[in-house]
């Protein structure tokens, strides 16, 4: 009895102090456990709402994860991809991750797992119209766009001339840039982002959003989950270190080609530097000595021809002298 009431004061004390333990719910593998579970599908609905009436889409009325979160998938650290994918009442595929640190090339990134995504759905030898559009959601920590471009960015294929004629509607990429969001949410899709942005803080409006929502109350409950359960927070350690690594490679790689092409910088300077100082002496010693031949009364074509100057230089190293 004794050892229950110390596992459940502990799992209250994490309850209370979640920030105090660095967990954020803007990490892949938080936000996967948030919303990626059969229990919360009801959440990554509202969720996914939010972002299609934000760009003025339909929403949908049914969602199932395709890929539901399981613990001891994600104590992988080696994993480097963690996304929700859910399939709506009309066969569409939502692919929603998030991002926390700038990436070299993210837009491509992202059209190829839409693309993966996409051309994933067909089975060999099957009709292309029974594709699904494909949705995808990226969460950025980061800004990945201009300042004058929103937060709520949204992508699809049309035509350049005239961009109310879309190619096709099964390609649509949101980008959702977190350090563009307003200190006071107004949308429902910014009020999400604030809320996992704040996971963990007892502010006013923290309290007032949680208070006025039964979603976010869910998706606050989840996350509280999270933080209280000890192998959850194992993983997300090693999800942490796994990213911290990955930065460090990443980081050593680039000054190490840095370092390399500065050195070579150098050499290949050197190297042109002593071929143009080369060249100027031949072409100082070609003047000198079509200067001297001109003295001797030589033709300026023919003293051309020997030093390997043009007639203009022949007559300038006469007038300089």
């Amino acid at each position: 009895m004794k050892k229950k009431n110390i596992e459940a004061s502990q799992k209250e004390a994490y309850t209370e102090n979640d920030m105090s333990l660095g967990v954020r719910a803007i990490s892949d593998i938080v936000f996967k456990y948030i919303f990626g579970t059969e229990e919360s599908t009801e959440i990554l609905k509202s969720f996914i709402n939010a972002v299609l009436t934000d760009a003025g889409y339909p929403v949908i009325s049914e969602v199932s994860v395709a890929n539901p979160f399981n613990l001891k998938t994600y104590t992988d650290e080696k994993m480097s991809i963690i996304d929700t994918r859910a399939k709506d009442e009309n066969g569409n595929i939502y692919n929603v991750e998030v991002q926390v640190r700038s990436q070299a090339d993210f837009q491509e990134r992202s059209l190829y797992y839409w693309a993966k995504a996409y051309a994933e759905q067909l089975p060999e030898g099957q009709e292309y119209g029974r594709l699904h559009r494909v949705i995808s959601i990226s969460i950025l920590d980061f800004k990945l766009f201009a300042d004058h471009i929103p937060f709520h960015s949204c992508f699809m294929l049309r035509e350049n001339g005239n961009p109310d004629y879309v190619l096709s509607a099964d390609c649509v990429l949101h980008y959702l840039e977190t350090p563009k969001l307003r200190e006071e949410p107004a949308t429902e899709v910014e009020q999400w982002l604030y809320l996992l942005l704040h996971a963990g803080k007892e502010d006013e409006r923290m309290k007032i959003l949680i208070d006025n929502n039964e979603y976010y109350k869910q998706a606050m409950k989840r996350y509280e989950y999270f933080v209280a359960d000890e192998q959850a927070r194992l993983a997300y350690e090693a999800r942490q270190k796994f990213l911290h690594d990955q930065a460090s490679y990443l980081g050593d790689a680039r000054r190490e080609g840095l370092a390399e092409g500065l050195e070579k910088g150098r050499e290949e300077g050197l190297e042109k530097g002593r071929a143009e100082g080369t060249a100027r002496g031949k072409h100082e010693q070609a003047l000198e000595t079509a200067e001297k031949l001109l003295s001797s009364g030589l033709s300026v074509e023919h003293i051309a021809a020997a030093t390997g100057l043009s007639v203009e230089e022949v007559k300038k190293s006469n007038t300089e002298s």
